[in-house]
């Protein structure tokens, strides 16, 4: 084994042998799940010194992950683009997850209303998270109106249907979709 290898393995090797998934394992195993770890750690270091490897990111060289697996330092960018709990996500189009919701409200919202629409189509939405998912949907319901819609979606375990919540009536295509 190099030095550098062993510089990297030893830091490691103690919290690996001190874990308590190695003391339910027989020796046999035991001597697998370290020359596995110890492959690896040479498969790292052979890739990190690899001329041929592609240059200009910073990567983290962890054992426990696959050696040609890249992980860059700065967050996903998904992460970087997340809600804030309790506050509005960015205005988007509607998935069918958020048209099923809008046809699941239809009845909810025709009996508060009082009235029949032909159409019932979502056209923009955002979310709140509380506890569960609050949306606020602008749908159409004929050819140049449309309404605001505030539907609660409780959390999975709680088996809640989606609930009316509040809506706006009266609203055209270009009103903003903002908390109400």
């Amino acid at each position: 084994m190099s030095i550098s290898l062993m510089n990297y393995v030893l830091p490691h090797m103690t919290m690996l042998l001190s874990s308590p998934l190695l003391s339910r394992h027989t020796k046999k195993e035991e001597e697998e799940t370290i020359g596995l770890y110890i492959r690896r750690v040479e498969t790292s270091l052979k890739y990190r010194e690899d001329p041929k490897r592609p240059q200009g990111q910073s990567t983290d060289y962890s054992p426990l992950s696959h050696p040609k697996q890249e992980r860059l330092r700065e967050p996903p960018v998904m992460l970087k683009q997340s809600p804030i709990a309790g506050g509005l996500s960015p205005p988007d189009l509607p998935t069918q997850e958020v048209q099923d919701i809008t046809n699941q409200v239809k009845l909810q919202f025709r009996v508060r209303v009082n009235g029949s629409y032909d159409i019932f189509r979502a056209i923009l939405y955002r979310t709140q998270v509380v506890a569960g998912t609050m949306y606020f949907i602008k749908v159409q319901v004929n050819g140049v109106e449309y309404v605001h819609l505030k539907v609660f979606v409780g959390l999975p375990a709680e088996n809640v249907y989606p609930v009316l919540v509040n809506f706006q009536t009266g609203k055209t295509r270009n009103d903003p979709l903002d908390y109400f």
